[in-house]
């Protein structure tokens, strides 16, 4: 039920900053960031408990994969909310460039998993 009030919330704050826009307000942005940033405070137990998790599966499975993946799955959620933050604030170019940035980073920490599989699959030929 946690995600449908959000989910509420979160129109209501559209609404608020489309209103704002519509009105000639220059503060539309600033309303949906401040607003966004509610939503994250809000949610913010649960996120909480799912890095709580997440430190808990690096404790029960620590291999040589499983830390790069954990990593990669921080930096592309990391990238993707700035990102948003970014566009929200009219500055789309920037967004683009971030992302670049984090596949780039992607990619760094997934060679060595992926050279370690392809000397794996050259071993077997």
């Amino acid at each position: 039920m946690t995600v449908l009030r959000v989910a509420g919330a979160a129109l209501l704050i559209s609404l608020a900053s489309l209103l704002v826009r519509e009105t000639g307000g220059r503060l539309g942005a600033l309303v949906s960031l401040a607003g966004g940033v509610t939503l994250l405070l809000f949610f913010f137990p649960r996120i909480e408990l799912l890095l709580s998790e997440i430190g808990r599966i690096g404790e029960v499975g620590e291999s040589e994969w499983l830390r790069p993946l954990l990593r990669i799955i921080a930096v592309g959620y990391t990238v993707e909310i700035g990102a948003d933050l970014c566009r929200e604030l009219g500055e789309g170019g920037c967004a683009s460039h971030l992302l670049l940035c984090g596949r780039i980073e992607i990619l760094l920490l997934a060679m060595p998993s992926f050279l370690s599989l392809l000397s794996l699959a050259v071993s077997l030929v």
